[in-house]
């Protein structure tokens, strides 16, 4: 541990140089992480005793704090790299290269898991949660000198059953089954922290990256629109304000008279214009077992699941009920004052499709030889009727699986899209006779069952119960027939999600599902998948100029100096990308002419969500 006074050192003459990992050929780079490079003179033992100290220390233990100035806000917090540190063997005084990284491309090797418990996340959060808790990984977010605001994002899209008043992250949860997979010998693993913010990136086209201290989720194709609305939270996940009207509304002059940014020796270029753009969905059941129903209790009937049963098919429709589930708890069946050795429950599952079809399927036969009657549709209430394997003196019925596997008949086209709802209730209990036990109306049971679309079927799943083989992978297509556009781009995302409080997935794969996502709540509603191809489309279609910029003006450092005496002159490189542009090389700031002994701190005016990067606009 460090104690004493900080200590006053001086920089080399490049100044600070931030770097954003963007694809310069992508404007929608799920993640985009940062570093900072900076010279550090070396003048005495005292300095070199530091960066003794520094190149020896593990990995992550010293942090850089990049400010404005003294009392301004953060601008960027990171790791400092201690195995890239140059020491060297030479007088006082000479200069040194320190590096720092963000901390987001370490995530790549930690597991998601719960860092206080270094055990697995269980149950459900929302997909803010989940982002605090990738945010919790990287490890930057405790730091005493970061900002209030800890998080921004800006997406706006809605499924139609969301308030639009509130943030469309805090109404969508996701299990934590989604994040894990099996290995080629069946073996659970674990996706890394990175993947999850990869998949979380995907879901929205949205880019995560560090800003101004804290990290923030930004929609490029949120820039499109001259206003949006942004969404500010705190380290404790508390939404401090919103930004309902921020403007990133930037009109460029790419003129050479005029030009906001004035380039020497610029060269410009363009992206290939897309003709196709693919979204694949994969329908892996382990991705899609989170998606829970809590069963009512007594008292209580069905249970709609909002979503439509249409699938792929144009001309016929098939319900596939998978119910692999435990009942949690049994009534005591007891005869005298001994439980009976041998019998069985029977539990009826009613199955009713747009509010007026029943799914039927009753059992027939002895006990120990049922047969259950081909499936059917009635319009009058019917049941699916269930049972348990034969329990006796050595099964008390506790945690006793019960296993549904019905195609029911086609749908009519009538029905085709509507909703499907469900009751469970425990029927009777039978002895080895035949005779009941336990007949009539019994309780109902709590469950947890999941369901998702699948081609050609809708499957309702348990949570939680093994893994089904299905890599069935659904592409989702746009074209553009323009002359000369050749390139082509495929998006991968897995399902795993719906919107609360439901929390039942909408089946958002173009073609089985309702066009039920819209920006803001308004205007035209798409499958979420298709508006993501739409979007990543539209601005693709276009030619996106790519700029490499040198600025005119020479660049001062080091950064303590004062230029002129009365013109302030702060050089700063970046790389930086946009939704339309993409900048390389070196920027200079040229604030306004000052009295340095009385005029407060220079603003550099950075544009709206901190310092330049993917999808925001260039400095002016």
């Amino acid at each position: 541990q460090f104690v004493g006074s900080a200590a006053e050192i001086d920089g080399g003459p490049e100044g600070v140089v931030m770097d954003y990992e963007g694809d310069p050929n992508d404007p929608f780079h799920p993640i985009v992480g940062s570093s900072l490079t900076f010279e550090f003179l070396v003048e005495d033992s005292s300095h070199e005793t530091f960066l003794n100290e520094v190149a020896a220390a593990r990995e992550g233990r010293f942090m850089v704090v990049l400010k404005r100035g003294s009392g301004l806000p953060v601008e960027w917090v990171g790791y400092l790299v201690s195995d890239q540190i140059q020491q060297r063997d030479e007088y006082f005084p000479y200069h040194t290269t320190l590096f720092a990284v963000d901390g987001i491309a370490r995530l790549r090797d930690i597991e998601y898991k719960n860092p206080a418990t270094g055990n697995p996340y269980t149950g459900r959060q929302t997909w803010l949660q989940h982002l605090y808790n990738v945010m919790e990984h990287i490890g930057t977010t405790g730091v005493v000198t970061m900002p209030n605001i800890r998080f921004r994002h800006n997406i706006n899209l809605f499924d139609v059953a969301m308030n639009t008043a509130a943030d469309p992250l805090t109404q969508v949860d996701c299990d934590h089954e989604v994040f894990k997979g099996k290995d080629n010998e069946g073996n659970e693993e674990i996706w890394s922290v990175y993947d999850v913010l990869f998949y979380l990136c995907n879901r929205f086209n949205a880019t995560f990256r560090h800003v101004q201290g804290g990290f923030a989720l930004f929609r490029t194709a949120e820039f499109e629109n001259s206003t949006q609305k942004v969404y500010n939270y705190d380290a404790n996940q508390v939404l401090v304000s919103t930004d309902p009207a921020a403007s990133f509304d930037v009109t460029i002059d790419y003129s050479t008279a005029g030009a906001p940014v004035k380039r020497r020796g610029g060269v410009l270029t363009y992206l290939q214009p897309l003709k196709r753009l693919c979204v694949d969905y994969e329908h892996l059941t382990q991705n899609n077992r989170a998606f829970g129903l809590s069963w009512p209790g007594a008292g209580t009937d069905y249970v709609a699941l909002p979503g439509a049963v249409t699938v792929d098919d144009d001309t016929s429709t098939q319900l596939k009920l998978v119910m692999n589930f435990k009942v949690k708890s049994f009534v005591t069946v007891t005869i005298g004052t001994f439980a009976y050795p041998i019998h069985r429950y029977f539990f009826k599952i009613y199955v009713r499709i747009n509010g007026n079809s029943w799914l039927k399927r009753t059992l027939s036969g002895d006990f120990y030889n049922l047969t259950p009657e081909t499936a059917s549709w009635s319009s009058l209430e019917s049941y699916v009727e269930v049972v348990s394997p034969i329990i006796n003196p050595q099964n008390n019925g506790e945690d006793v699986l019960f296993q549904l596997n019905i195609l029911s008949p086609y749908l009519t086209t009538t029905m085709n899209g509507g909703t499907i709802d469900l009751k469970i209730i425990l029927d009777r209990v039978e002895r080895t006779d035949g005779t009941a036990m336990v007949n009539g109306a019994g309780p109902f049971y709590n469950a947890t069952l999941t369901w998702l679309l699948k081609n050609p079927v809708v499957e309702v799943l348990d949570e939680g119960l093994g893994n089904n083989p299905d890599t069935n992978i659904k592409r989702t297509c746009a074209y553009d027939s323009t002359s000369g556009n050749t390139a082509e781009h495929i998006v991968r995302v897995k399902l795993g999600d719906g919107p609360m409080p439901y929390t039942v997935s909408r089946m958002q794969v173009s073609g089985t599902d309702t066009t039920s996502w819209k920006l803001n709540g308004t205007g035209t509603g798409y499958p979420l998948d298709e508006r993501i191809a739409r979007e990543i489309m539209e601005i693709r279609q276009r030619p996106v100029p790519v700029f490499q910029v040198t600025a005119l003006t020479e660049l001062f450092g080091p950064l303590k100096r004062l230029v002129d005496g009365s013109s302030a002159y702060v050089p700063l490189r970046l790389r930086w990308s946009s939704k339309n542009d993409e900048w390389a090389g070196e920027f200079v700031r040229i604030a306004r002419v000052f009295t340095p002994t009385s005029d407060p701190p220079i603003d550099l005016g950075f544009p709206p969500g901190g310092l330049p990067g993917s999808g925001e606009p260039p400095p002016t």
